[in-house]
């Protein structure tokens, strides 16, 4: 099942602090007891309550920070292994001689020292500092830096028991099922009215729903899906799939977004969240709002756009051909899958 993720480690905290054993929350995770248990040994620390007594306490953070400390000693050995000549040779060659490490790894071959590493593992080890002197410094032309950033996966404070991307079906990233859908707000001028545009962008299609409310509430955001099940009734489960948003105030209420309005024991859809500051989870959704942006630029009031106006936006999206669908527009292929 693969390591405990940062997101249960902060579940096994709260129920903790809610009163569950180890055990209950196994069932809970359907993870083994025994991984819960080694767990909670894991990520325990000592902390002085109120009355400066020692208590004993889990804390996910720490859990997480031991799980990353222990997995920087795990990996192979050093692939020169006990190559002591190698090493000291390719030290006086790059020090001394200032070759390049290319040409040091060469001269050794043509002096018969037996040469067991490829010249990407010599700049890995040189950058890693694995040699007693050799440094980066010494290196005449030095690696370039990659501009790739490191992608951080993190679980939003207020938002612990909403259902995470993570669990999100892989094969909703593939695009090939109608009915999955993304889900954001725009928000209007600071100083102006409080009204804001919600977008929703199916993924297969692209088709795009563009809607204006009131403000950045919840009620605002269950009410706009409350219309869609009306007006799509029966069908509105399986044209609305899942919804995959960010952790805004205005989407936090899943288990009201999730209830069908048209029957309370019944789930409409199922809501799915991104991680924080991760908003290329929803790029298809990003990458829309900048054209809503063309008609409503930052800083604008939204209470100066009628009704008639933002579907008027909203018509031009869906009608705009793209490339992605073979020069069709996101309306006629929605139309094939009965989306009207």
């Amino acid at each position: 099942m693969g390591h405990l993720t940062i997101r249960e480690r902060y579940l096994i905290e709260q129920y903790l602090n809610e009163g569950l054993t180890p055990y209950e929350i196994s069932k809970k995770l359907n993870r083994p007891n025994p991984t819960i248990y080694r767990e909670i040994k894991r990520g325990s620390v000592e902390l002085l309550d109120t009355e400066l007594r020692t208590v004993t306490r889990y804390l996910a953070d720490t859990g997480e920070r031991v799980r990353i400390e222990r997995g920087h000693n795990k990996g192979r050995n050093l692939a020169i292994g006990n190559n002591i000549v190698l090493a000291d040779r390719i030290e006086y060659l790059i020090i001394n001689n200032r070759y390049s490490p290319y040409s040091a790894l060469e001269i050794c071959r043509n002096e018969g020292i037996p040469v067991n590493i490829c010249l990407s593992t010599l700049y890995n080890y040189i950058y890693s500092k694995v040699f007693y002197n050799l440094r980066p410094k010494h290196l005449i032309y030095k690696r370039k830096k990659k501009n790739n950033r490191t992608k951080t996966t993190g679980i939003a404070l207020n938002n612990k028991k909403g259902c995470s991307i993570e669990n999100r079906p892989k094969h909703i990233n593939k695009r090939l099922d109608f009915g999955h859908w993304e889900m954001d707000s725009i928000e209007g001028c600071k100083n102006g009215s409080k009204e804001t545009l919600v977008t929703m962008v199916e993924r297969l299609s692209r088709d795009t729903l563009v809607f204006k409310t009131t403000g950045k509430t919840t009620q605002n955001t269950v009410q706009i899906l409350d219309r869609l099940e009306e007006t799509y009734k029966g069908n509105f489960p399986y044209m609305f799939k899942s919804i995959t948003c960010d952790n805004g105030c205005e989407f936090l209420d899943y288990k009201s977004m999730e209830k069908s309005c048209l029957n309370e024991n019944a789930v409409r859809t199922k809501i799915y969240y991104c991680h924080p500051y991760c908003s290329s989870e929803r790029g298809t959704n990003e990458n829309t709002n900048r054209i809503v942006r063309r008609f409503c630029p930052k800083g604008s009031d939204f209470s100066q756009f009628s009704e008639d106006y933002i579907k008027g936006v909203q018509d031009y999206i869906n009608s705009i051909p793209r490339k992605l669908l073979g020069g069709r527009c996101s309306k006629d292929v929605a139309t094939e899958y009965g989306f009207v």
